[in-house]
């Protein structure tokens, strides 16, 4: 995982979500150029994107609140994620839940 922390500690908080909104817009822009349009979206307070690659893994963005995160799933985990999604899971549930 790769992590790009906000350098302005003065900035206050909102400065600071501004920085990583701007951090996210800038790399999923970069990202896009490489791989082409996002394949999922999540919107919200924490947006995602995420691309899926040839060999089946899947590249995701995200930023959350106080960093902004580049994923790198390899096929199996890329397809669990992917079955997820079309079966509808909400992307906030614990996974182990069902361990217990």
């Amino acid at each position: 995982m790769i992590c790009a922390r906000s350098s302005t500690r003065s900035a206050g908080w909102g400065g600071r979500r501004r920085e990583l909104a701007k951090a996210f817009t800038a790399l999923r822009g970069d990202l896009e150029q490489v791989l082409g349009r996002w394949a999922h979206e999540r919107r919200g307070a924490n947006p995602r994107v995420s691309w899926d690659l040839e060999n089946g893994g899947r590249i995701a963005l995200e930023r959350l609140s106080a960093v902004v995160s580049l994923y790198v799933l390899q096929k199996k985990y890329a397809d669990a994620e992917r079955s997820e999604e079309k079966r509808g899971v909400p992307e906030e549930r614990d996974p182990e839940a069902d361990l217990i």
